[in-house]
């Protein structure tokens, strides 16, 4: 069985694009994928599921 998007139990997913900044906590200094707080909880918020998406090496192919 098929689900449509208009489906109420069905949960929307938004896809939001991080950024590669250095990363320093620990023994940890490395680049890692950050995106600010609200912007998730405002997706949350709105009764949506994010997921976050790391920035691609190469965004031609990625997509």
């Amino acid at each position: 069985m098929v689900s449509s998007v208009s489906d109420p139990q069905r949960t929307p997913v938004v896809g939001l694009t991080t950024y590669l900044e250095r990363a320093k906590q620990g023994v940890w200094d490395v680049r890692a994928s950050f995106l600010p707080q609200q912007y998730f909880d405002a997706v949350t918020a709105s009764g949506a599921s994010a997921v976050l998406l790391p920035p691609q090496p190469r965004p031609e192919q990625a997509a």
